[in-house]
């Protein structure tokens, strides 16, 4: 699935699923940065409140919704209502560490761009069938 607004793009696939997890690929491309990363862990209960709370964002854009890995750090992905009139940006990040030399360097795109508010319905019906109907 793709959430894309310009330029932006933030795209998810589905690697694998578990019976309490799946594993997602995230590849951002925001306002010219670039980041990807494959194997991020979502928890499948995690992933039901996030669909509700977006369902119900999606009706009336007010506050946040948030959707993070299992894996602290690892990806965090956020609609947000901003403005009077219903702007909704979607932000976040993707986070890397690679092991060098006996040290822990750590990578992170925050990525963060505007989505117009009549793509939502579009983007609750591409994260409802992102999983197949037996692992939700």
């Amino acid at each position: 699935m793709r959430i894309y607004s310009d330029d932006n793009i933030l795209e998810l696939r589905v690697l694998e699923t578990g019976p309490q997890d799946f594993h997602i690929g995230v590849k951002v491309s925001a306002n010219g940065f670039v980041a990807h990363k494959d194997s991020i862990g979502i928890n499948l209960e995690s992933f039901g409140v996030f669909l509700r709370q977006l369902k119900a964002f999606q009706q009336a854009p007010k506050g946040e919704v948030i959707l993070d890995s299992m894996s602290p750090g690892e990806f965090q992905m956020q609609f947000k209502a901003v403005g009077k009139k219903y702007h909704v940006v979607v932000q976040g990040q993707l986070s890397r560490t690679i092991y060098q030399a006996e040290s822990a360097l750590l990578n992170t795109l925050q990525f963060a761009f505007r989505v117009d508010t009549s793509y939502l319905r579009g983007i609750l019906s591409d994260f409802e069938v992102l999983l197949p109907k037996e692992s939700k």
